[in-house]
């Protein structure tokens, strides 16, 4: 069985980007690669889930696998992305698998992507979670056979692999969108969406921890943390300010969420003479499995940071990226079952312990790093343009550059995203 025409999953990635780019639009501006990576990453698993929708390719590739989504032989059309645009780039098979061994640790001259562009960076975090998808079913699979379901076939295992994997790849796809939901505004890690990954299961399914054990496995096989503890959040948070709070004028009035905010600032690490933003309040209804429910206020707020942009002399000394935080609020009970921050840690900050703020300033290092990193990549290529050589002679941005505007002599990124449609021919 040849399988070729499958353009769609081109077309289910360009979703997933839309897709993204409506929960966090902020990803859009990033300048950290880790954000863009997430960005590409997304969009990659999207067009899998549309592949695993497939009856016809469910079918041929747990034929293949004897029931696995992981064949031992061949390649594997589940994993591969844009076989066609792969092939006329010169590719084996698709332009990019999520089936690899890619990771960022700098002795694995072969796998390493830390320095890489965004498409082959994503790769470590696809990577991760297609093996976390793996893992949810063969877990599923043992389970329903030692239940006896299909116990009177030859193969129970390869009986019960479609009926598996279907619901695999439902609590899959909602940890995954979920998450994006809990990221903090503005500039992400792998290690931010990691926790807003841990959240969305812990809150769904307090009391399986397997998904989030395998979550943090694969994050240590690939080097994107050095310590499980990286990934903990605030399992017992309570904020007992929120008890007397009105759910319904929270949601619907900024002035209140202004205020909460403003009276707040410590828990919420918004530095004391920062200008903050807060967005609007999203109210979620979210399923889980047996058919229970729950309802969730999901609040950001959001300010700039500058820091140090060393990018030559032609180029500001300084640069603003955005930060915050998000707090998810059970909306019966008021309390809030998560909060996820990227800001720089603060001494001033409420209810971070001195291990949590070394560990949160350790992250931000590395990411400011990463962005001098990736921003001098840039330049060095002439896709980074300040002020009006970013547009066309229409005064309309060009869609193959990064552009820069300058105020006050401090730099700002747009448009980094257009990062993600430039052929490797364009970049790499």
């Amino acid at each position: 069985m040849c399988i070729r025409d499958r353009s769609r999953d081109i077309v289910s990635h360009e979703t997933g980007h839309a897709i993204v780019d409506s929960i966090a639009p902020d990803l859009l501006d990033a300048a950290t690669p880790q954000s863009l990576a997430i960005h590409e990453t997304i969009a990659d698993l999207t067009a899998m889930l549309m592949a695993v929708n497939s009856h016809n390719l469910r079918k041929y590739i747990l034929a293949e696998g004897r029931g696995s989504i992981k064949p031992e032989k061949g390649h594997n059309p589940f994993a591969e992305i844009a076989e066609e645009f792969g092939g006329a780039l010169g590719h084996s098979h698709g332009l990019r698998t999520l089936l690899n061994d890619k990771n960022l640790n700098l002795q694995d001259k072969e796998n390493y992507v830390g320095n890489s562009g965004p498409h082959d960076l994503s790769l470590a975090l696809s990577g991760a979670l297609f093996d976390l998808l793996y893992e949810i079913h063969e877990s599923l699979k043992q389970e329903y056979v030692s239940k006896g379901k299909y116990a009177g076939s030859k193969n129970p295992y390869f009986t019960v692999s479609g009926y598996a994997l279907h619901k695999a790849s439902r609590r899959f796809k909602r940890m995954v969108f979920r998450a994006l939901d809990y990221l903090p505004p503005g500039e992400v890690s792998f290690i931010d969406y990691g926790r807003a990954l841990i959240a969305v299961d812990r809150i769904a399914f307090p009391a399986d921890s397997r998904m989030r054990d395998w979550l943090c496995k694969n994050f240590l096989d690939r080097f994107i943390i050095r310590d499980k503890s990286i990934l903990e959040e605030d399992d017992d948070l309570v904020y007992t300010r929120l008890e007397e709070m009105d759910m319904d004028s929270f949601r619907k009035s900024d002035w209140k969420a202004y205020d909460f905010a403003n009276r707040n600032r410590r828990f919420l690490g918004i530095p004391s003479e920062a200008v903050f933003e807060v967005r609007p309040r999203l109210v979620a209804e979210k399923k889980y499995d047996w058919d229970q429910t729950g309802k969730e206020c999901i609040f950001k707020v959001a300010w700039e940071e500058i820091e140090k942009n060393p990018l030559g002399e032609r180029y500001p000394q300084e640069r603003k990226i955005t930060v915050g935080t998000t707090l998810v609020i059970d909306w019966k009970t008021r309390r809030i079952l998560t909060r996820l921050t990227n800001a720089p840690p603060r001494r001033d900050a409420e209810g971070y312990s001195c291990h949590e703020e070394e560990k949160r300033l350790n992250e931000y290092r590395d990411q400011r790093k990463s962005r001098d990193l990736f921003l001098k990549d840039l330049v060095h290529k002439g896709i980074l343009l300040l002020g009006r050589l970013g547009l066309d002679p229409e005064g309309k941005p060009l869609q193959s550059v990064v552009a820069a505007d300058v105020a006050g002599g401090v730099m700002s990124l747009k448009r980094t995203a257009n990062m993600l449609y430039l052929t490797e021919e364009d970049y790499g």
